[in-house]
């Protein structure tokens, strides 16, 4: 099993996309926390796919929160 996972960021877009359809976003803290959780979610995707890849986990998260340099290297990759 890798160290990240597609089917977790699937869970996490559900998340924040049950949200929006809800209408529960009233105060900014509710609009900001679904845009952190969106933002989780397509951070753990693009590195589920640079590991499925054949990335070094290491590499990968050396990356840390940096969606531009993980995009970079999906680019890369393909």
């Amino acid at each position: 099993m890798g160290q990240y996972s597609l089917g977790f960021a699937k869970a996490l877009a559900d998340t924040a996309e049950r949200s929006v359809d809800e209408q529960r976003l009233n105060t900014v803290d509710e609009r900001q926390a679904v845009l952190y959780i969106s933002l989780l979610a397509t951070e753990i995707a693009l590195k589920a796919m640079l590991e499925q890849a054949g990335k070094p986990v290491n590499e990968i998260r050396n990356r840390s929160h940096d969606l531009a340099a993980l995009l970079r290297d999906i680019g890369e990759c393909y």
